[in-house]
């Protein structure tokens, strides 16, 4: 189990913090667009680091590292896939809502 866990820990860090960064990048210059009324924010950073972290993810499966790992070490793994998951639709929400937003007539 201590390889598995060194294993995922390197290989997961560095496209966890990307994930991480262009998440927090997305955030801040959506709460900007949205205070001051510009533009469209580009989402495509967020999907391309969810994208690289699902990349590896799928490596560290396809090695087998996953098999023979306590149940609760697992039940982790799987969960952070799961909600990462989750955060891309509540984002893609936040930007279909906020397109929706901008393209609304205005009262005049």
């Amino acid at each position: 189990m201590m390889a598995f866990t060194k294993r995922m820990l390197g290989s997961l860090r560095g496209p966890l913090s990307d994930v991480s960064k262009a998440i927090v990048d997305y955030m801040r210059a959506a709460a900007a667009a949205l205070r001051n009324g510009s533009g469209a924010v580009d989402i495509q950073p967020v999907d391309a680091a969810l994208q690289a972290y699902a990349a590896e993810v799928a490596a560290l499966r396809s090695e087998g590292l996953i098999r023979g790992v306590p149940v609760d070490v697992a039940e982790r793994f799987f969960a952070l896939g799961f909600s990462l998951e989750q955060m891309r639709q509540n984002l893609n929400d936040l930007n279909r809502c906020h397109q929706d937003w901008r393209e609304a007539p205005r009262p005049s």
